[in-house]
Formats: structure tokens, C-alpha cells, sequence
């Protein structure tokens, strides 16, 4: 958390909203090993084919999030 105090591009001050791309990286980071074993797994004759299921929905709504994030963090520093 200590990313979100830094100043954003040296415009001024620090500014909350410009750590948040960070954030979201991090967090894509930590999701990845998670889409890899539910990828995995969907092959796999042992695990249930729902439990399969809710753990890539996990993981999609756990990537959507931060991409979100890391665009918004872009377009922010593009245009404004």
C-alpha cells in the first residue's frame, strides 16, 4: 500500500488514485497460479466439473478487477 503515496509523474503532489494501476498488477500477479490450476484441472477425470467451474469464475471476475484498474490507471495518464 505504500505505492499509493507516490507522486504521480511529478505533476504535484502524491495522489491515492495513481497506485491503484500498482494494485491491480499485484493482484493479477496473485490470480495467475489460480487460472492455471482451474486451466488444469478442467482435464482432470477426479475433480468435479462444477468445482471447475466456480474456480474459473473466481478467477475471471479476480482478473476483470484489476485490469480494470491497470486501464483506468493508463487512460489517466494519457489524457489527463
Amino acid at each position: 500500500m505504500s505505492l499509493m503515496e507516490l507522486p504521480p509523474f511529478g505533476k504535484g503532489g502524491s495522489d491515492i488514485i495513481w497506485g491503484i494501476p500498482f494494485v491491480g498488477l499485484i493482484v493479477l500477479g496473485l490470480a495467475s497460479p489460480g487460472l492455471g490450476v482451474a486451466i488444469q484441472s478442467r482435464n482432470d477425470p477426479q475433480c468435479s466439473p462444477r468445482l471447475v467451474v466456480a474456480g474459473l469464475v473466481a478467477n475471471a471476475l479476480s482478473f476483470a478487477i484489476p485490469i480494470f484498474l491497470v486501464l483506468f490507471g493508463i487512460i489517466r495518464a494519457v489524457f489527463l
